[in-house]
Order: structure tokens, then C-alpha cells, then sequence
């Protein structure tokens, strides 16, 4: 037993200490310096939001300090998210939405919706956010002034994620357990190595001229996990990524119960780990 809880105290203690390190490193973006920087593309892929799309788009439009448009995707909704996207439009030009194309083999269906959106937008800089990602009126401009100034061609981060029911509050947090606690951030800033990629697909901001010579999600169209793919794939072709903490700047209602939360970890689990076999083992250390 003795030994039995030892090794315990060790597992504990390892995460510990890696997240006391990275918190040196994964801060908040500051206020941007000099003048407004290049314009950016807000990029949504929608399907059947209708409850959310109106929030999603107004609060981008809402963003401070920042040339924006907003484009959104239409994926085949049957509710009335377009309709509502429509009467927003016809009030601000910075909003227009497409239609989606029928989606090609090979293909993911949101990697192939942001491929669209990407060559739909005007921006040089490309902001991918699902439908339930809200942003703060400073969002936009903090986290492009920090992308410009250091040379990032793709940021992303963990949003503040917004829990109300307990299956949602015990397991949503392992987000930010894995991302702090086992991924040496000192690796992501200082190198360019694939290894080191990480981020949330649901908030990445890229530069348009790196996201197009890498292929852009053509480049990952057959995988799930775009939030790690879009990253590796930056990396495999020697750009930089990094992550920021989006605590307080873009927030996040992702499930609304615990079933929501069971499936769309499950079905995320085996790309985001690496490989099927590996969530045994990441599931017992943790």
C-alpha cells in the first residue's frame, strides 16, 4: 500500500508541477499597441443554430478596436438559422452568409465548411469559431495585437467554458487538466516542432497567407480533431502556433447535459490523445 501511494502522489504531483510551470507561460493577451492591425475574418460554420447564431454574430459585431467581418456558413440548416442571419445582414454589411456546398468524399463536414469560409473571407487575418463561442468586445483586437506583435501565424486557446450541470463541471475542466498539466508549454513557445501542437477548435485565429500554404483544412480534411490537426499541420510546414488564455475575452456554453458532454468527448477522444490506444492509459493516470 505504501508503494500503491506513493506512485499516486507521483502522478499527482508530476501534473502539479507542469501546470505551475506553464501558468508562466499560457497568460492573457494585453491591450494591442500602435494602430489597428489588418482586417479580420469572423468565420462561423452553422448548422441548425438557430438558438445561437444571433448571440454569435452580435457579439462579434460588437468587438472593439478591430476591422472585422463576419461570414457565416449555412450547412444545410432545416431550422431557421439563415433567416436569421439574413435579418442581420440586411443591417450590417460587415455580415453575409453562404450557402454550403454538398460535401466531397474524403471530407470532415466542419473541415470542409471552414475551407469555404476561408475562401469566402476578405480578411488577412481568418478567426474560426463554432456557433456557440461568444466574444468579448476586446476579444478580437487583444488576441490579433498579440498574433501580429509576436509573430504568431495561428493562435488558439481554451475559452472560458460556462458549466451549469454537475456532468458538465466534472468533466469539462480535464480540458484545461491535459492542456496545462501534461503538455510542456515552454516546448510550444520556443520551438516549431509538431509535437508541441495543441489548440481548441473551438476559437483558432490564423494568418491567412501561412493557413493557405499549408492547404488550410484541406490539408486535415479527413480528421475530427481539427483543434490539434490545424495546428500540427502549421507546425509540420514550419509556422508557429501558440496558445493564450481566452479567460474573460471568449466564453463557451459547449453541452448543455451530461449525455452531450459523454458523446462529444468520446467522439474527440482517440485524435486528441494521439491514438486509440492510448486513452487507457491517459484515462488511469488521470
Amino acid at each position: 500500500m505504501n508503494i500503491l501511494a506513493m506512485i499516486c502522489l507521483v502522478l499527482a504531483a508530476l501534473p502539479l508541477a507542469m501546470l505551475l510551470i506553464n501558468l508562466l507561460f499560457y497568460r492573457r493577451p494585453g491591450q494591442p499597441a500602435g494602430d489597428p492591425m489588418e482586417k479580420v475574418s469572423v468565420l462561423i460554420p452553422a448548422r441548425n443554430e438557430e438558438d445561437n447564431i444571433v448571440q454569435a454574430v452580435s457579439a462579434a459585431l460588437a468587438s472593439q478596436g478591430a476591422d472585422i467581418e463576419v461570414v457565416v456558413l449555412d450547412d444545410g440548416s432545416t431550422d431557421d438559422t439563415a433567416a436569421l442571419v439574413r435579418k442581420i445582414s440586411d443591417r450590417d454589411r460587415r455580415v453575409r452568409l453562404i450557402q454550403g456546398q454538398p460535401l466531397p468524399a474524403g471530407w470532415m463536414g466542419k473541415n470542409f465548411a471552414c475551407a469555404q469560409l476561408a475562401e469566402a473571407a476578405t480578411g488577412q487575418w481568418l478567426l474560426f469559431q463554432d456557433a456557440d463561442v461568444r466574444l468579448d468586445p476586446d476579444a478580437v483586437a487583444r488576441l490579433a495585437g498579440q498574433a501580429r506583435s509576436r509573430n504568431i501565424d495561428l493562435l488558439s486557446g481554451v475559452p472560458q467554458q460556462i458549466t451549469r450541470t454537475l456532468g458538465e463541471r466534472l468533466i469539462i475542466p480535464l480540458i484545461n487538466l491535459v492542456l496545462l498539466g501534461y503538455l510542456p508549454m515552454i516546448g510550444v513557445r520556443l520551438t516549431r516542432h509538431p509535437m508541441f501542437a495543441a489548440g481548441v477548435g473551438q476559437f483558432t485565429l490564423a494568418r491567412r497567407e501561412a493557413y493557405m500554404a499549408v492547404g488550410g483544412h484541406g490539408a486535415i480534411r479527413d480528421q475530427i480533431q481539427d483543434g490539434v490537426a490545424l495546428p500540427r499541420a502549421f507546425r509540420g510546414h514550419g509556422y508557429f502556433s501558440d496558445l493564450a488564455d481566452l479567460t474573460g475575452l471568449v466564453f463557451c456554453r459547449m453541452y448543455a447535459n451530461f449525455s452531450q458532454v459523454w458523446q462529444g468527448f468520446a467522439k474527440n477522444a482517440h485524435e486528441g490523445m494521439g491514438s486509440p490506444g492510448a486513452i487507457g492509459v491517459w484515462t488511469t493516470l488521470l
